[in-house]
């Protein structure tokens, strides 16, 4: 899609619109490389400080890039206790999440704001997002499940 645009700019001589393309094609590709290697730095390594470095760049890369948010907030609340961090970077993938794809940023922000916030009816509302997004994610339905029976009990 990219080249037939790129080539339809340069036909018509819009050379400005060909270079904006292809720096941000480059950026794309450059911001991707980056989330592999804070992936791979996070998981196989367990290099925290590493992942969180090429998170960032990846940021730095690709604004948008939801994955990158989503981890980022994963560190900040499971390993380093920064509820509120965690918070604003779920929001943000959220907000980045263009294709509404990522349930794991509605996942973790309905997990935060139940345990953490008390924040009943948002945490149910992020959780059926997940479920929407991927009905075959087991997690959202469980805490789902488990909080619609805990919220009617009370």
């Amino acid at each position: 899609r990219h080249f037939r645009l790129l080539s339809l700019y340069i036909q018509t001589h819009e050379y400005s619109k060909a270079l904006k393309l292809i720096q941000n094609t480059i950026a794309i590709v450059t911001g991707n490389m980056h989330f592999e290697e804070a992936v791979r730095k996070e998981y196989e390594e367990n290099d925290i400080d590493q992942a969180k470095k090429y998170y960032e760049l990846t940021l730095q890369s690709n604004k948008r890039h939801s994955g990158a948010y989503t981890n980022l907030a994963t560190i900040a609340y499971y390993r380093e206790n920064r509820i509120e961090d965690a918070l604003k970077l779920l929001a943000s993938a959220i907000n980045n999440d263009f294709g509404s794809e990522n349930y794991l940023a509605h996942y973790h922000m309905a997990y935060i704001l139940e345990t953490e916030k008390e924040e009943y009816e948002k945490a149910k509302e992020h959780y059926n997002m997940a479920i929407h997004i991927n009905p075959e994610d087991g997690l959202s339905h469980m805490h789902l499940g488990s909080l619609v029976i805990d919220t009617d009990l009370q």
